[in-house]
């Protein structure tokens, strides 16, 4: 049936509703996954370009002699002054830019996993030298990008990394203006790497609850479009059988009125008939059908209908009902006699829609009421 063939087409949009769902949900969290990381890589770029640029105003900064601040092998060929000692005899190593950086960068990988890093196409010290992602973004910079983001891996683990590029400033060529920069130059790039580990942990449970819940919904709606569709069918089935009995009744009723020996008549205000039974035609030595569309009152002798039409307008809701003899033109020119009840059957404003008539014969009655009339005379 309809409804059984409609079942599966609504069950299969729903489930492409819900997985379109699911789908653009899992995507909107993974770009809202990704785009956490890269605030965080943007926001600590933000910091190193800061700091980097309030020690290039001081052309750097001295830092005493340790493990850790060394002095720098590449500035001894650039500076002149690269390590002096104060008067009282501290030792003291020029931390320029670029080192301060990269000292930063291994500090905060320590204490948070972030990896930075500082490089260039034009390096002055080898170790700095760009990875592949790195060496693209470069040439970015080269063609006019101002900032280069992606997920790249580094030593086997998943990064989220954002460059931006580095410009040569008037503080800066002290010690690059032998490798042939200007002021405005693009001289390399500063990179942040965040490792994406613990938001794919957050992206994984997100999208297990998505899953999750658009999966019940999905078994919800599945479940509706079930019970809506059994519900439809049911519902049809009764109907239909609701409508075979009554058609079988109308059967029933139809062929009682066809055979009843009783006249049958249905016909509207102005007289002409809609429906009449056998014994109704027969007395006229007509078929029913061809009776239908003509005028009752042309079966009645003229004298006498407009006693018959007063009759059946005097009828009202109050009073439907009304019971008259009176005689009919038969088909072999003589003249019959009909007991007739006549019901009205009224609209909602009170007037008659149509008329209602059982009918018999009483010919044989009249005449012999007339064969008393005359003996008693």
């Amino acid at each position: 049936s309809l409804v059984r063939a409609l079942y599966p087409l609504l069950a299969g949009v729903w489930i492409v509703v819900v997985l379109t769902m699911l789908g653009v949900s899992l995507y909107s969290r993974y770009q809202f996954t990704i785009r956490m990381a890269e605030t965080q890589a943007e926001e600590a770029l933000r910091k190193d370009l800061v700091y980097r640029h309030w020690n290039a105003l001081y052309g750097g900064v001295y830092a005493p002699l340790s493990k850790d601040a060394v002095p720098n092998p590449y500035l001894g060929e650039m500076v002149d002054s690269r390590d002096v000692t104060t008067l009282d005899g501290l030792e003291l190593t020029l931390i320029n830019p670029a080192y301060m950086t990269r000292q930063v960068h291994e500090l905060g990988q320590k204490l948070s996993g972030l990896q930075g890093h500082i490089t260039s196409l034009n390096l002055v010290r080898p170790e700095n030298a760009p990875d592949e992602w790195e060496n693209r973004a470069l040439h970015e910079f080269e063609r006019g990008a101002e900032l280069v983001s992606g997920l790249s891996m580094i030593d086997g683990a998943e990064y989220l990394r954002v460059m931006k590029p580095l410009y040569a400033e008037e503080a800066c060529l002290s010690c690059h203006e032998k490798q042939g920069y200007r002021v405005g130059d693009v001289r390399g790039g500063l990179s942040a790497s965040v490792p994406m580990t613990a938001y794919w942990q957050a992206w994984r449970g997100s999208a297990l609850w998505l899953a999750f819940s658009h999966g019940l919904l999905l078994l919800l709606g599945l479940g509706g479009i079930h019970y809506g569709q059994r519900t439809l069918r049911q519902y049809l089935l009764e109907r239909k059988e609701t409508a075979r009995q009554l058609a079988k009744q109308e059967r029933q009723y139809r062929q009682l009125v066809e055979d009843s020996p009783g006249m049958i008549c249905q016909y509207l205000p102005d007289g002409v008939i809609t429906f009449v039974n056998r014994a109704y035609g027969e007395q006229f030595e007509r078929s029913p059908e061809s009776l239908v569309g003509t005028n009752f009152l042309e079966q009645v002798p003229p004298e006498t209908r407009d006693d018959i039409i007063s009759r059946i307008n005097a009828l009202t809701p109050d009073s439907p009902i009304a019971r008259h003899d009176h005689a009919v033109l038969l088909p072999d020119g003589s003249t019959g006699w009909q007991h007739w009840t006549n019901r009205a059957v009224f609209d909602e404003s009170g007037e008659a829609t149509y008329f209602e008539a059982i009918g018999q014969v009483i010919t044989q009655r009249k005449l012999e009421e007339q064969k008393l009339l005359q003996l008693s005379a």
